[in-house]
């Protein structure tokens, strides 16, 4: 790696017990092992079922405001491992983004514990308190439905797990 003239060169930091291995170089860690992701950009949520191997649940409406959605199959590499999940991706015109992504539940999987339950919401739905960074879960049968991102207020982030639909691969 080059460094420019009385710049230092960042400090590598094996993690050698744990797995999967996290190698830390600066203030961005680059994570390597059985989470990596790799990535495959679909022409629609049809499509995304088809790759996800199950019904996928997503937004009735896009917001007007948000570009997109880019929607992109997410899988760890390996021929073994089980088809991992999905983004549904966009930006506002100020480029902050807003994400919508769908994850295999696991059992037992441990959310983030400023989560709170939200009442009269479908399903089981979880959010941050008001005056935190958005971030909803929805529980749905099969998989956890995360929406985030700084292009939404809570009131619309609430708004799209209201108005998340179950769409079906079409064969």
């Amino acid at each position: 790696m080059e460094c420019s003239a009385g710049a230092r060169a960042p400090i590598a930091m094996v993690t050698r017990r744990l797995a999967p291995t996290v190698v830390a170089v600066g203030d961005r860690p680059t994570v390597t092992g059985p989470v990596e992701w790799a990535q495959q950009v679909v022409g629609s949520v049809e499509q995304l079922a088809v790759r996800v191997g199950t019904a996928v649940w997503v937004p009735d409406a896009w917001p007007p405001s948000v570009s997109g959605p880019e929607i992109v199959y997410m899988c760890s590499p390996g021929a073994d491992r089980e088809r991992d999940g999905y983004h549904l991706r966009g930006l506002d015109e100020s480029e902050r983004l807003l994400v919508i992504s769908g994850y295999r539940r696991r059992p037992g999987a441990r959310l983030e514990s400023r989560l709170a339950a939200v009442e009269g919401m479908p399903f089981e739905t979880l959010s941050r308190p008001d005056g935190q960074p958005p971030h909803v879960v929805v529980r749905t049968p099969v998989l956890d439905v995360r929406i985030s991102g700084d292009a939404l207020s809570r009131a619309s982030a609430l708004h799209l797990a209201r108005g998340l639909i179950l769409v079906q691969a079409k064969r």
